[in-house]
């Protein structure tokens, strides 16, 4: 989660043991057309690479980046 202009903005996953679940990419409307979800879904992809996770999605947006 992150604060931004006093909102909350999250990437919120399951992590089970190597393998993550990305299953929710929330941005208030308020924030919305800016950027910040691409940046924090390509933030949460990279530290998962980096630790050697399997990465899954439950999310159609997340899906966007792993193709």
């Amino acid at each position: 989660m992150v604060v931004i202009q006093g909102v909350e903005v999250m990437l919120e996953y399951h992590l089970d043991d190597k393998n993550i679940d990305f299953y929710r990419a929330l941005v208030p409307l308020t924030l919305r057309r800016q950027g910040i979800a691409e940046k924090s879904v390509r933030t949460g992809l990279a530290w998962a690479k980096t630790e050697g996770l399997n990465i899954s999605t439950r999310c159609s947006y997340v899906v966007n980046f792993l193709r």
